[in-house]
């Protein structure tokens, strides 16, 4: 199984998920060394391949623009003479602001007073249209009046005494009528002059709202001005006060990387370390490298009579066939010289039903139980504080834990016998002392016999 992760360079999620956090680093070592390998490999490979012809050279380039010094001429904001400070460039910025916020303001202004200008304006010309009107009507009276006069003048003469008086009257009346005519022209016509005087005297007024206006967008540029100046002040308080935040937040998150950093390194140590003591101590693997290493294991699998087997189980069912099939003739987990199953030997249990069995045993108690996610075995331990889970391989011809180059076993009794005097790895020390047999009537392990 280690050949096969190493080769194509991926270990299944739930594979890793079962490794206990040694064997975990272990591998991930493994796997960097392999990279490492693979890379002077091809270091060398390209090194002897012949140099190909350099390729055309293009035509384009570029060209540098350089100053009186020969060096490639550079221009940095702020520092030539000619450039402004840029406190004074932030300072005209927000008074264009300014400026253009007051303008803005006395355009609507001036909309609204042209708008009002305007209804004005046609409220004074329709007045001028009705004085026309009557005032053409009055003269159309006055003449039709001095016809009458006329005609009645003229029948005084031929009338007698009877119809002079009535004529007389009549004349009267149309004098009466005329001196009423003349009265209202001469209301027009005031009404005229005080309509004018009134339009003259709003032209003065639009006159002096104007200017007034000016005053006001020069104030008022003047008040934007000093408040974008007051907001400035503001957001730099509000900056340096947040620069002061954000540093304390980093120091307080670098110090917890720092921590983070030192925790791996050591994890990475031990990992190390583990790899470097078990090769030491390997009885059939002792002096080995890694890619020496790799032949044995790929020459191990070759031998090995589960050379069929997928890279891992697809089923229960399949866990179960594989150890009828394959494992019970062997004695996995079976007494040697009989048919009965070792009190540590358990069925296909997952790792929280095993972590419920050893919950309140003693510190050093352990059980063995077939996995659902590799062809082989976990061996799950009762540490002081928790419960921790070896993988074994069982895809060779022999047992032993996944991934640490440890002494490889014949038989899975014989590992478990074997770590009852020497610890799984050298940084834990896990000795195996008590074994954790079945709390359940009928045993676990009945499916699989």
């Amino acid at each position: 199984m280690l050949q096969q992760i190493l080769d194509d360079m991926y270990i299944d999620p739930e594979v890793l998920a079962e490794l206990s956090e040694e064997q975990t680093q272990v591998l991930y070592y493994k796997m960097r060394e392999e990279q490492i390998r693979r890379y002077m490999e091809w270091s060398e490979r390209e090194e002897k391949k012949p140099q190909s012809p350099s390729k055309k050279k293009s035509h384009k380039k570029i060209n540098w623009k350089h100053g009186a010094d020969g060096d490639i001429w550079v221009w940095v904001m702020g520092d030539h003479r000619n450039d402004r400070p840029y406190e004074e460039l932030l300072e005209n910025s927000r008074r264009l602001e300014a400026n253009r916020l007051a303008e803005e303001e006395l355009r609507i202004q001036r909309q609204q007073q042209e708008e009002q200008e305007k209804k004005l304006r046609a409220e004074e010309e329709a007045k001028r249209k009705r004085l026309k009107e009557e005032e053409d009507r009055l003269a159309k009276v006055r003449r039709d009046l001095e016809q009458k006069r006329r005609k009645a003048e003229e029948a005084a003469i031929y009338a007698s005494l009877k119809e002079a008086n009535l004529a007389k009257e009549q004349e009267k009346r149309l004098e009466q009528q005329r001196r009423e005519a003349e009265r209202k022209g001469k209301e027009l016509r005031e009404k005229e002059i005080a309509l004018k005087a009134a339009r003259e005297k709003r032209a003065n007024e639009y006159a002096k709202s104007q200017e007034d206006l000016k005053r006001q967008v020069s104030q008022r540029t003047e008040d934007l001005y000093m408040s974008a100046s007051e907001v400035r002040a503001d957001q730099v308080r509000m900056a340096e006060n947040e620069k002061d935040k954000v540093e304390q937040i980093w120091q307080v998150q670098l110090r917890k990387i720092k921590l983070a950093d030192k925790e791996r390194a050591r994890v990475a140590k031990r990992a190390r370390d583990e790899v470097r003591k078990s090769r030491c101590n390997s009885q059939d693997m002792d002096g080995l490298k890694l890619d020496e290493l790799l032949k044995k294991n790929a020459k191990i699998n070759k031998t090995s009579s589960n050379a069929s087997l997928s890279k891992k189980p697809t089923c229960r069912a399949d866990v179960i066939s594989w150890y009828k099939n394959d494992q019970f003739p062997k004695g996995a987990g079976i007494k040697k010289g009989s048919k009965i199953p070792e009190v540590w030997f358990h069925g296909c249990i997952n790792r929280t039903e095993a972590g419920t069995l050893l919950k309140d045993k003693r510190s050093g108690s352990f059980l063995v139980r077939l996995s659902e996610k590799v062809w082989g075995y976990a061996l799950s331990y009762k540490d002081d504080s928790r419960v921790k889970h070896f993988l074994i391989d069982a895809t060779g011809v022999n047992y032993q834990f996944f991934g640490t180059d440890q002494i490889s076993h014949t038989s899975l009794g014989e590992l478990v016998k074997y770590h009852k005097e020497r610890p799984i790895t050298f940084t834990g020390q896990e000795i195996l002392t008590d074994s954790c047999g079945q709390s359940t009537s009928p045993p676990d392990y009945q499916e699989l016999m």
